[in-house]
């Protein structure tokens, strides 16, 4: 025979409405948060007390945890929020096709218990995420046995979780649905960086090809330079045959070729130096 502390366990789960299951939907990105409205009324629609956690909520700060913490943490914000379930959307949303991610996760613990795929569109999505919904929620909902009722009760102890049961899948929508696993991380892949490629010598060039022009110019108009000081110096019984205006512009003609010259010729000495730096590398 059951002891009275055992009939009233069954009692409280016949007490409870059928359809009675609370739920915390958790967005884990703003597609999905644009999705809310059309994942709170089709979540109502089955019966189910819906909670949506806000982008500040505890349930949303746990998407930065990862293993065993994200799991601790997701069963921490489900009691604290006092649900049965909680409902992991992620959204992808590309060339107006909506890749919709359901992860079903248990409030006791945080582990995964399904997980399902639609691939639809915008407009299309309230239609034929009804099924998807119902199909992953479902399984984890409360179904009561039958029982007698109980005429003597002890005081209140807690239920035990009842085992989750797959119900019948309904029809499927037009869409893709595609059934995963939960996720796995895959196993770490060695990856072999390709051998250095030997870096061409453009600036070792550049710096030469340089260094030689700098030296053409400095040799041209130092020697156009040197020219015209001769004229300058010519003269005949020491008077010169160049008139006073004739000499003073000849004088500056030289003296810009020879700034001309000095400057090409320093050019040509750093662009030296830097490409037998250049060259000198492996």
């Amino acid at each position: 025979m059951l002891k009275p502390r055992g009939l009233l366990a069954i009692a409280l789960l016949i007490s409870a409405p059928a359809y009675s299951s609370s739920v915390l939907v958790v967005c884990a990105d703003e597609p999905s948060r644009n999705l809310k409205d059309d994942l709170t009324e089709i979540l109502s629609s089955t019966k189910n007390v819906v909670k949506v956690a806000g982008p500040k909520a505890p349930a949303t700060a746990c998407l930065s945890q990862s293993g065993a913490r994200r799991q601790e943490c997701f069963a921490t914000a489900g009691g604290a929020a006092n649900v049965e379930s909680i409902v992991l959307v992620t959204t992808l949303a590309k060339a107006g096709t909506l890749t919709v991610t359901f992860e079903v996760l248990s409030a006791t613990d945080g582990k995964q218990q399904r997980r399902e795929v639609l691939r639809t569109s915008g407009p299309r999505f309230k239609a034929q995420a009804a099924p998807v919904l119902k199909r992953v929620i479902l399984p984890v909902k409360r179904k009561p046995d039958s029982a007698s009722v109980v005429k003597k009760a002890d005081p209140p102890v807690v239920a035990p979780t009842p085992v989750a049961e797959t119900q019948p899948i309904p029809d499927r929508p037009m869409a893709s649905v595609v059934l995963e696993p939960p996720a796995r991380e895959p196993p770490p892949q060695i990856v072999t960086p390709p051998p250095p490629r030997a870096s061409p010598k453009v600036g070792a060039w550049v710096a030469t090809g340089g260094a030689v022009v700098a030296a053409g110019v400095a040799a041209t108009f130092g020697g156009l330079a040197l020219a015209n000081r001769g004229q300058l110096a010519r003269s005949t019984d020491g008077v010169s045959p160049l008139t006073y205006s004739q000499a003073q512009s000849l004088q500056g003609t030289a003296n810009l070729q020879l700034s001309v010259a000095l400057g090409a010729a320093i050019a040509a000495g750093v662009s030296g130096g830097l490409a037998a730096v250049l060259w000198s590398r492996d």
